[in-house]
């Protein structure tokens, strides 16, 4: 059932504020709004969390714009990022920029191990 002609419906965050959300998108476990406007679905049963955008019209729909899923597998954690909007990568803060001019990447991976956090700290240590 849908509460707009568009099929958009009205969703309450955590914080108790009501969002529109567009068809099929924000359906979690939980919604959570973030302070800069972006809407985080928490999917437990699937391990994710989908992150929802606001569009620029006036009604301010909150659009799909993709997905983060967690994976442990044999010890090996992997974090699966899947973005249908991606524009662009930035590695670090400064670091080299990849575009995404024709929507050909979608997905990335990235492996995790506690030794690299532990190597990282030893050596940045504050």
């Amino acid at each position: 059932m849908s509460d707009f002609p568009d099929g958009s419906v009205l969703l309450e965050a955590t914080s108790g504020r009501w969002y529109r959300v567009a068809p099929g998108a924000g359906r979690g476990t939980m919604l959570i709004d973030l302070p800069n406007e972006i809407l985080l679905a928490i999917n437990v049963s699937s391990k994710m969390i989908e992150v929802l955008i606001k569009d620029g019209n006036e009604n301010g729909v909150f659009h799909r714009a993709g997905d983060i899923s967690f994976e442990n597998k044999e010890g090996e954690n992997t974090i699966h990022l899947f973005f249908e909007s991606l524009k662009e990568l930035k590695l670090d803060h400064n670091g080299a920029k990849i575009e995404n001019p024709f929507h050909e990447i979608t997905s990335v991976f990235a492996k995790l191990d506690l030794k690299q956090a532990r190597q990282w700290w030893d050596k940045n240590s504050f």
